[in-house]
């Protein structure tokens, strides 16, 4: 059996503090628990994600999934704002 070399941490950061210009909810991934990198289902913060209980999961094949509630109600014509309710992001 094969462990997964790598570490992982779901994070909802506060848009308040200026840390949210990549999008709200993040993965942030390393391999040495020194360097990380960060990932977004809203990497250019267009989808107006208002995230909420978080959960982070490893699947079998060492997908993440990360499954968040968002309960932004997006008064927006954009295509690529996302409907409020559960969704799921899946980082290969």
């Amino acid at each position: 059996m094969r462990l997964c070399s790598r570490r992982a941490a779901l994070l909802e950061p506060s848009s308040s503090r200026g840390d949210a210009g990549c999008g709200r909810l993040k993965l942030a991934l390393s391999v040495d628990l020194e360097t990380w990198d960060t990932c977004s289902p809203d990497d250019s913060n267009t989808r107006s994600i208002g995230p909420g209980a978080p959960y982070l999961a490893a699947g079998a094949n060492g997908a993440l999934l990360m499954a968040f509630a968002n309960f932004n109600v997006a008064d927006t014509d954009d295509t690529d704002a996302l409907d409020p309710g559960v969704w799921i992001w899946v980082d290969h």
